[in-house]
């Protein structure tokens, strides 16, 4: 497993990736070079996501602060639209010693007031 803050790469959010992790190619050496990382976990984007990067699966990890907004358009943290907050929320991993894996996210009601 390899656990990290950014995704190395762009997730379709314009304005979360401009502040992406910026060596997408020389961790992508890496992950390719080492068969024996299985799955990549992230943060960063402040809401929930799974994939495949170079046929590596991925979890990016929900925020336990509030969620940030599934807007496709805008490209500055000002522009974002958000009609429908996510709330906080975390994750767990559970990996076994046969290789297998499991992943639960879990959100906390949460008054968005406070």
């Amino acid at each position: 497993f390899l656990f990290m803050h950014h995704p190395p790469m762009a997730m379709g959010l314009p304005f979360m990736d401009t502040i992406r992790l910026d060596a997408e190619d020389a961790l992508g050496e890496i992950v390719s070079s080492n068969p024996q990382i299985k799955h990549l976990f992230f943060g960063h984007l402040h809401r929930p996501a799974t994939g495949t990067w170079l046929g590596v699966p991925f979890v990016l990890g929900n925020s336990t602060q509030s969620g940030e907004p599934l807007d496709f358009r805008h490209e500055k943290e000002e522009e974002l639209q958000d009609p429908n907050p996510l709330g906080p929320g975390y994750g767990i991993a559970f990996a076994d010693a046969k290789g297998g894996l499991r992943y639960h996210f879990n959100f906390v009601k949460f008054d968005m007031q406070l």
